[in-house]
């Protein structure tokens, strides 16, 4: 359902999101997280967990919470 159409049947915007588990960190999103971070919170995502899978994806994951502050870093072991 479009934005707009929503908000005229229920008249509110849409609740904001979390999404619990993305790996924003794969080497498939190497050049563009960051543009699909910004294309997510057109869709009312206002947070990201992001869990690691190993201590590279620790470090980068690391990184990429210093830089955007709404994203959340889980660890496994």
């Amino acid at each position: 359902m479009k934005r707009l159409a929503y908000e005229k049947i229920v008249g509110l915007t849409p609740a904001p999101l979390v999404d619990s588990h993305v790996h924003l960190d794969s080497s498939a999103y190497e050049e563009d997280w960051r543009d699909v971070w910004r294309e997510a919170q057109k869709h009312s995502l206002r947070a990201l967990v992001l869990p690691s899978t190993n201590l590279p994806s620790t470090r980068k994951i690391a990184q990429m919470c210093e830089e955007q502050p709404l994203f959340h870093a889980t660890v496994g072991f």
